[in-house]
């Protein structure tokens, strides 16, 4: 069941709110179309709002449809779903052979097929600063998105119930050696407050986890892999675990590619990596993402897909 807030996100609620009064002004046109070729007078149509929820109606003359035969009061009972049902088979028809996506690339967006598209990005996620919208995340961690949303959803799912500190990310045993074995984002109780005014997070390695230091996690983890112990790391590298996260939290690295009218073509198609240390959940809540890339700015990055979503 789709319930915007709940099951869906609360953004999609005013075009669902809109195919709602579309579809009910269609069903009420279907009475009013049978009425009147039944010759039963049509006294008035109209729409209404109702708190939050849009409608429509149409009131008949009740002596000539009293007076209509059996046959025409059942054609105009059912007109109204009838129509309805038409219009679920052109839309079904409509998604099925990819018309929407016609229109679409003729003004300006392409699909892509190397991930998502950052549509847009809430203003009180960390990653707003981060990653710039209407770029595409190419990758979670070492998961690709070639799969499109479905990929991404289901990787942040799979994030978010898995157990803490069970993925480790391999680094330069020289450069594990070198850090303090004994620093300041290793001693907080969480790593909240360490987070507001470093790039630092304390991690341990698989073989000692009581031995535990602070690592730059944005160079530490950009060419990385992930591990669950150092035996599936390259030689000379350690297993490394995140240590001091909060109940549900976890490291992600997301890579990106700038949208095309950032940078050069060249550089634009390079990937770009960020680190994000917080609620999987935070994660698809603040993106809203898309297959549709503009291919100007100032396109809205949203449109396609709340036209497929207005059409679902």
């Amino acid at each position: 069941m789709q319930i915007p807030g709940i099951t869906l996100p609360l953004a999609h609620l005013p075009v669902q709110l809109l195919a709602l009064w579309i579809a009910g002004a269609l069903h009420e046109l279907g009475h009013a179309v049978a009425a009147a070729s039944a010759r039963v007078r049509v006294l008035g149509v109209g729409v209404f709002l109702w708190i939050m929820y849009p409608g429509a109606f149409v009131e008949l003359d009740q002596r000539t449809l009293a007076e209509s035969s059996t046959r025409n009061k059942l054609r105009i009972a059912f007109a109204g779903v009838w129509h309805n049902l038409i219009l679920v088979a052109i839309a079904a028809a409509a998604l099925k052979s990819g018309m929407l996506d016609w229109p679409w690339t003729w003004i300006g967006w392409e699909t892509t097929a190397t991930g998502v598209v950052a549509t847009s990005i809430a203003s009180w996620s960390p990653l707003h600063q981060a990653v710039p919208a209407s770029s595409t995340i190419t990758q979670l961690d070492d998961n690709t998105l070639a799969g499109g949303t479905v990929d991404w959803t289901r990787y942040l799912e799979k994030k978010t119930h898995l157990a803490p500190n069970t993925t480790g990310y391999c680094w330069s045993k020289d450069a594990w050696l070198s850090r303090k074995p004994d620093c300041q984002c290793c001693r907080f109780e969480t790593v909240h407050v360490r987070c507001t005014y470093t790039s630092l997070v304390c991690f341990a390695t698989y073989n000692s986890t009581s031995s535990s230091a602070c690592v730059p996690v944005a160079s530490a983890l950009q060419d990385t892999t992930a591990c669950t112990d150092d035996t599936v790391c390259p030689q000379h590298q350690v297993c490394m675990f995140p240590q001091r996260l909060s109940p549900g939290e976890q490291l992600l690295r997301i890579h990106y590619q700038l949208p095309p009218w950032s940078l050069d073509g060249a550089t634009a198609a390079d990937n770009q990596f960020t680190v994000f240390l917080g609620l999987p959940s935070d994660i698809y809540a603040a993106i809203r993402v898309s297959r549709w890339r503009p291919r100007l700015s100032w396109l809205p990055g949203t449109l396609p897909e709340f036209s497929v979503l207005f059409v679902r």
